[in-house]
């Protein structure tokens, strides 16, 4: 898989939190490839922070079985479905 396809899979489970135009912003990305935890942290997150200033991500893996469920239920939050 390649670190684009990759990404863009992860980034659909990506949570916005404390979100203002003036303050920092982290996003977090839930990952059940458990794997890919050092390539998050020693590239791709660094990389990322470094072209946008403010924005901290955070890489939490989670559980294969539970991801889909997790994705569920924050949906249900953010959009009351």
């Amino acid at each position: 898989m390649s670190i684009k396809k990759l990404g863009a899979t992860l980034l659909v489970t990506t949570i916005l939190t404390g979100a203002t135009l003036a303050q920092e912003v982290t996003l977090t990305i839930e990952s059940w490839r458990n794997d890919d935890l050092l390539l998050w942290q020693d590239v791709i997150i660094p990389a990322f922070e470094a072209e946008n200033p403010g924005i901290n991500i955070e890489f939490t893996p989670v559980g294969p079985g539970r991801i889909q469920r997790r994705a569920e239920l924050q949906a249900r939050c953010r959009f009351g479905r």
